[in-house]
């Protein structure tokens, strides 16, 4: 059996349908009073039967569908031992490309050494930076997920989150309960949603381009059209500005690897075109985004929104310049004093911090040093050009609208949170077997 056959075969669902989008039950039933813990069982039970990743997407949107899940009490550690279980069952010595998998554990050691020697609260490092790397490493190496079949069961699951998200939209003091400056969704605030939404019209517009979606052609597109004006209801500037770019990624993949326009790019074009004049006569929906005035909030302009931005970058570049070699430690609040800490459970040690740092140049400089930052950085340049080598334009865009995002609200190192899922979609990106370029025969 060939390996296009083989990953058809895969990609059927073999446990029921259930199964077959099993992030969406354990989701519904987030949002009902004492459902969480019933929500985790099934995840849990998602994960034993081999669709881990899948039980790893339903766990980050479980917990920002739901705040519960993020106290400290036995509901809320249970996620984590859903995450934790995860990657232990995905844990694995195989090396998938030499170069990247040294620059993942270059940077590992380095978190390791820093929680030991350098950061003021060492278990919070220790745990964040190793739930990190441990993520990145088996995501990466690991060939214990069929990534074609959660391609695309991610093809199908997007119109159903974005549809059940809609609902909301009738019910303000759900959907705009935290800081009336956008709507939220099914998550805690509405950059999560406008991030979240920006990576999932990423993924669709690169697999439809591609003819790769397992979806009718025409859900998509009409998903790709209520996604992005429910990216501008939440007002993300920054998930808009990620949108855009991974976009316009793919298009000039596109261009260049079929070495001309096309029928598609000139439409495409054409839309996009039609689409901002439109959008260029209705001064008021811009007026909403750019001063993030729609929901009744304080008139807030780019300057304000950048100033807010700097004043929280301005303490990390003040700690940077403190310790500019080696920084802070990783995930080390900028001010200890307000840190927030959760403390595990058994022996009372702090294992996570409400960490609001914005911008993640100015996070990982402050946390990482010059040294920390250049391994990062040479991680995230040995993921880019194995994504290059492999053909995989889709990971590209990815990565990039993750690093753009995480210039308004980082999310990258989140890995309990918003961040997994960005990691993942990049992940089955990378390692499924589609292309979104099609060889020709003489290839």
């Amino acid at each position: 059996m060939s390996l296009a056959s083989r990953s058809l075969v895969l990609q059927k669902p073999n446990l029921g349908g259930l199964l077959d989008q099993p992030v969406l039950l354990p989701l519904a039933l987030a949002l009902l009073p004492g459902g969480a813990v019933l929500a985790l069982l099934l995840l849990a039970w998602t994960a034993w039967k081999g669709r881990v990743a899948d039980a790893l997407l339903g766990t980050v949107l479980l917990t920002l569908a739901n705040p519960v899940l993020f106290s400290a009490d036995p509901t809320g550690i249970g996620r984590w031992g859903i995450v934790l279980s995860a990657f232990f069952l995905l844990s694995t010595w195989n090396i998938r490309n030499v170069g990247v998998s040294l620059a993942i554990a270059g940077f590992g050691a380095y978190l390791l050494w820093g929680a030991a020697f350098v950061s003021s609260i060492p278990t919070l490092s220790l745990f964040k930076g190793g739930i990190f790397v441990a993520a990145i490493w088996v995501l990466f190496n690991s060939a214990r997920i069929n990534w074609d079949g959660f391609s695309a069961r991610m093809d199908r699951f997007i119109p159903l989150y974005v549809l059940l998200t809609l609902p909301i939209l009738a019910f303000p003091a759900i959907g705009l309960a935290r800081n009336a400056l956008g709507f939220q969704g099914l998550t805690n605030q509405p950059q999560v949603l406008g991030i979240l939404l920006a990576m999932f019209g990423v993924w669709l517009f690169a697999r439809l381009w591609g003819e790769q979606i397992t979806v009718r052609p025409w859900v998509a597109w009409a998903t790709l059209l209520v996604l992005a004006l429910l990216i501008i209801e939440s007002q993300a500037r920054t998930a808009l500005g990620g949108l855009a770019a991974g976009v316009a990624l793919i298009w000039l993949f596109q261009l260049f690897a079929r070495r001309g326009l096309g029928l598609k790019s000139v439409v495409l074009a054409a839309a996009v075109v039609l689409a901002s004049g439109l959008i260029w006569t209705q001064t008021t929906v811009i007026q909403d985004v750019v001063y993030k005035q729609r929901f009744g909030g304080q008139r807030e302009d780019l300057t304000q929104g950048l100033d807010s931005r700097l004043n929280i970058a301005a303490i990390s570049v003040e700690n940077f310049q403190d310790s500019p070699i080696v920084g802070i430690g990783f995930g080390v609040p900028s001010v200890s004093e307000e840190a927030g800490l959760t403390n595990e459970p058994i022996f009372g040690l702090p294992i996570a911090a409400n960490v609001e740092k914005g911008v993640w140049v100015t996070a990982a400089l402050e946390e990482l040093g010059i040294l920390g930052f250049s391994l990062l950085c040479l991680m995230f340049a040995a993921l880019a050009a194995y994504s290059v080598v492999q053909r995989k334009p889709l990971a590209l865009a990815l990565l990039l609208t993750l690093l753009i995002t995480s210039l308004g609200e980082n999310t990258l190192f989140s890995i309990g949170a918003m961040g997994l899922v960005q990691w993942l979609l990049f992940f089955s990106a990378l390692h499924s077997q589609n292309q979104i370029v099609k060889p020709s025969i003489s290839s």
